[in-house]
């Protein structure tokens, strides 16, 4: 494991200020389930960082939930892309500021969102990461041509 920390971010509906539960040396089922429960209002981010401190520049993100998740670098050097070219606004995290990006970084299934996440659960590796976006984005091709 190199994911040293892991921080869950908690809006409520009847607007009480949104809280935040960090969890050292978090198990992986623990990462699983806090995925897992993403619904893009009330538990809409999960951050994983590769130290034990919170604001570490290597800290992955993943933002959404209820079938739609974006998995990205916190500092903005890598995102998740399917390869469509799709540049049509999205949203996610509905609840506070929200989080917009292109409907090419959204991924639609909860199975990519953990591969990604259990890869950077083991490795802390945005290179690593990339030759997971590589992957998927080649199985998709494949796809489209049959």
């Amino acid at each position: 494991m190199k994911v040293k920390l892991m921080t869950v971010i908690q809006y409520y509906r009847d607007g009480r200020p949104n809280t935040s539960k960090e969890f050292k040396n978090p198990s992986w089922d623990l990462v699983e389930k806090s995925i897992k429960q993403m619904d893009n209002y009330c538990f809409p981010i999960v951050w994983l960082h590769p130290s034990e401190d919170p604001d570490d520049e290597k800290t992955l993100d993943i933002i959404g939930g209820n079938g739609r998740w974006a998995v990205l670098h916190h500092m903005g050097d890598w995102q998740h892309s399917d390869g469509s070219g799709d540049e049509t606004e999205a949203r996610l995290w509905e609840s506070d500021q929200g989080y917009e990006c292109q409907e090419q970084n959204v991924i639609k299934d909860i199975e990519t969102v953990l591969k990604y996440v259990r890869v950077f659960y083991d490795t802390a590796s945005y290179a690593k990461l990339k030759q997971v976006n590589t992957q998927i984005k080649t199985k998709k091709s494949t796809k489209k041509k049959k």
